[in-house]
């Protein structure tokens, strides 16, 4: 995920804000922030920062608001988020300072559009003003479909305002009318804003085709509102992922695909084997909802490779149980490595006893002897007379503090006794407390004068 600050600034002023969420809905994306008590809104087109404003409240059906209810909203963290935060900073801009920025980089029906956004933060007049004069500014220069274009935006922005009604009755544009019962393809080509508004409320998976791919974030939030509704293609879905995001973004993306299709079948497969690439295998385990799991060559493989490694992070009796359940019905090499990885791992957290049922259905040698192991462990636990033997069966299982309390305890009730003194100063020396190492190897030396 990506760690970069998002600072608000205005003139000489910067304030690190932090996100809570975004929608993504239509063209726009917004990003809610806070910091302290205050709350701000981030806009952005087509994945391109526009402004910021701060906000009390936000007006149920202003475009906020509705962008809230119908959009695609994604909870912090989440690279849908990050991947907006290009720079770190964003300028919030005064009205006339957003009005020059539009002009500069947008045609006249996308500034209108753009306008639109802040509706729930400016008079709904003000706006309205503006895209007026956006609009006689395009006719003025004769292009009639390009003005039509802008009213077609106010018949949904203002439908009952009076200018409005009259635009939208005007012989001059009548004739354009026609257009917008075209095919998407063909109304993409004419009026691409509209189209895709479009498409994105009747959830149109031609939409996909028709966005840029220099939109990927987009694209991906659109995708995830399909997940609710429609089937997509499979094998796709993780196509477009691969290019765009990291294997950690990649897996968090599909769990908010989860999320909302939770029996979605091909998220889970691709989410369950993108958990064991990068072994996360407690999640892995998690997804099946503990019901016993089929893997193949290749996840046997990836899954015996992680349980094996010096780190698993796998802890969970039930998971490692599970595992080696799918991965010893088949032939492996690496049994008894295997079952010692369990003990070794599980031990900080369960009885050796609770452990020890795992292993019951093993019937190797030296299944048997480690078996054997944990039961002398669970008779000697409160016995302060196997403290010693009990410390070296911790240490052989790779639970060094646990073994240095049991030598201690050893040596405290066997002073004269070298064996303990001589686990102590190993384990501190391989723990690299130095220190504490030469102490109980002064304590040796000691042990054994006195004993001549």
């Amino acid at each position: 995920m990506n760690e970069q600050e998002w600072i608000l600034s205005q003139n000489k002023d910067k304030r690190v804000i932090e996100p809570l969420r975004a929608v993504y809905y239509e063209r726009a994306q917004i990003v809610e922030a806070v910091q302290g008590r205050s709350m701000y809104y981030l806009f952005f087109y087509k994945e391109q920062y526009v402004t910021a404003v701060q906000a009390k409240k936000i007006k149920y059906n202003s475009f906020i608001g509705r962008a809230f209810r119908y959009g695609l909203v994604c909870e912090a963290p989440h690279p849908l988020i990050d991947h907006l935060n290009i720079s770190g900073r964003f300028p919030a801009s005064t009205y006339n300072s957003l009005l020059q920025h539009l002009s500069g980089k947008y045609t006249n029906q996308e500034q209108a559009y753009i306008l639109t956004f802040l509706e729930s933060f400016l008079p709904k007049k003000k706006l309205l003003q503006e895209i007026k004069t956006l609009f006689y500014e395009v006719r003025r220069q004769g292009k009639m479909f390009h003005s039509y274009r802008i009213i077609r935006l106010l018949m949904d922005f203002a439908p009952r305002h009076r200018f409005v009604k009259e635009l939208s009755h005007d012989l001059q544009f009548q004739k354009f009318e026609e257009i917008y019962d075209l095919p998407a393809e063909q109304l993409w080509e004419k009026d691409p804003l509209y189209a895709e508004k479009y498409l994105f409320h009747n959830r149109d998976e031609s939409l996909l085709s028709m966005l840029s791919s220099e939109t990927p974030l987009e694209i991906t939030a659109f995708r995830l509102l399909l997940r609710q509704e429609n089937p997509i293609v499979p094998g796709e879905y993780e196509f477009k992922l691969e290019s765009a995001f990291s294997p950690g973004e990649r897996l968090r993306i599909l769990e908010h695909a989860l999320e909302l299709s939770p029996e979605d079948g091909e998220v889970k497969q691709l989410l369950f084997s993108g958990y064991l690439a990068a072994q996360r295998l407690n999640d892995a385990f998690l997804l099946t909802g503990r019901q016993e799991m089929a893997l193949g060559i290749r996840e046997r493989g990836m899954v015996e490779d992680v349980l094996l490694s010096e780190k698993t992070g796998l802890t969970s009796l039930s998971a490692w149980g599970s595992f080696l359940q799918e991965i010893l019905k088949h032939d492996t090499k690496e049994e008894i490595p295997l079952l010692k990885a369990l003990i070794r791992n599980t031990l900080p957290h369960y009885s050796p006893g609770e452990i020890r049922d795992i292993l019951d259905s093993r019937a190797e040698a030296e299944a048997e002897e480690l078996k054997e192991k944990l039961s002398f462990m669970e008779m000697w636990e409160e016995d302060l007379d196997r403290m010693e033997e009990l410390g070296a069966l911790y240490y052989e299982f790779d639970w060094k503090e646990k073994a240095l309390e049991c030598f201690q305890y050893a040596s405290e009730m066997s002073p004269e006794k070298i064996g303990p003194v001589q686990w102590l100063a190993k384990i501190y020396k391989e723990l690299g407390k130095e220190k504490e190492a030469a102490s109980y190897r002064e304590l040796e030396k000691q042990i054994r004068k006195l004993s001549l």
